[in-house]
C-alpha cells in the first residue's frame, strides 16, 4: 500500500442532514488507496423449483443495492498532502475524529447518521451529473499502520463501506413509471409460498394478506403452479 505517495488520489465526501441532499453539514476531501476501491452491483433472481426444471429457468426479483468499499489513508507525516486536503497539519487522532463526526455520528436533529454524496475520478456507480454517489455509511474500521515510540499513531487506514441511499424522488427519477420494476410479476413454481414472494419484494412478509387480496386469491397457503402473482408498489 502506497502510504507516502506524492500525489495520492482524493475523494470528496459531502454530508447532509436530509435525503434530498439540500442541507449540507460539511465536506471532506480525503486521500484514498486506489487499489482498495471496489464497487459492487448485482441482480437477484429466483430459480424454478418444479420437477424437470432446467438450468437457466430463473425469474428476476430485484436489483441489489450498490455498495462502495474504500480505504482512506491518514498520514500525519506528509504535511504537503494534508494541507492540500484541507485537513491541515493535524494529528491522526484529530483526523479520525473529523471523519467520524462527518460520516458516522448521528445528526442532532434527526438522530440518524448523515446522508452522504461521494465523488471521485472515474465513477462506475452514482450520478456524476447529480453530484456523485448518494449513500450512507454501512461500516468503518480504523487501524494504525505506524506509530511514534510513545504509541501515538502517525499513519492510519480507515476502511469504509458505503451503501447506496436515495431520496424518494431520487428513486422515482431513477426508475421510470413505465418500468416493470414498479409492479413485479412472479410466476408461481412448485413449492412457492406467497409470504416468501412478498418478503422477496418488500423485505417483509407483512403485506402477504394485501397481496392475496390484490390478486383475488382464495388462500394464501395454496398457490396454483403457473399462476401469475402481481406485487405492486405499496405505500409504507
Amino acid at each position: 500500500m502506497g502510504f507516502l505517495s506524492a500525489k495520492p488520489a482524493t475523494m470528496s465526501i459531502k454530508a447532509f442532514k436530509d435525503a434530498k441532499r439540500k442541507s449540507e453539514i460539511t465536506e471532506l476531501k480525503l486521500p484514498y488507496e486506489p487499489s482498495s476501491l471496489k464497487t459492487t452491483m448485482g441482480n437477484k433472481y429466483t430459480e424454478a423449483g418444479g420437477l424437470n426444471s432446467i438450468s437457466g429457468d430463473i425469474q428476476f426479483q430485484r436489483s441489489s443495492t450498490a455498495c462502495l468499499d474504500v480505504d482512506f489513508v491518514l498520514d500525519s507525516t506528509n504535511y504537503d498532502n494534508l494541507i492540500s486536503f484541507g485537513l491541515g497539519t493535524q494529528s491522526v487522532e484529530k483526523m479520525v475524529k473529523k471523519i467520524t463526526k462527518a460520516i458516522y455520528t448521528q445528526e442532532g436533529s434527526s438522530h440518524e447518521p448523515p446522508f452522504l454524496m461521494i465523488k471521485w475520478g472515474n465513477m462506475p456507480i452514482g450520478d456524476s451529473k447529480a453530484g456523485g454517489f448518494y449513500c450512507r455509511l454501512a461500516s468503518m474500521d480504523i487501524s494504525n499502520k505506524a506509530t511514534q515510540t510513545d504509541g501515538t499513531p502517525t499513519i492510519a487506514v480507515v476502511k469504509c463501506k458505503f451503501i447506496e441511499c436515495l431520496s424518494a424522488s431520487g428513486i422515482k427519477s431513477k426508475v421510470p413509471k413505465s418500468s416493470p420494476d414498479l409492479t413485479h410479476v412472479r410466476q408461481v413454481h412448485q413449492g412457492d409460498r406467497l409470504d416468501l414472494l412478498t418478503n422477496d419484494i418488500y423485505q417483509t412478509p407483512d403485506y402477504t394478506l394485501q397481496i392475496a387480496e390484490f390478486n383475488q386469491l382464495d388462500s394464501i397457503r395454496e398457490l396454483s403452479v403457473g399462476t401469475q402473482i402481481q406485487l405492486p408498489p405499496i405505500a409504507r
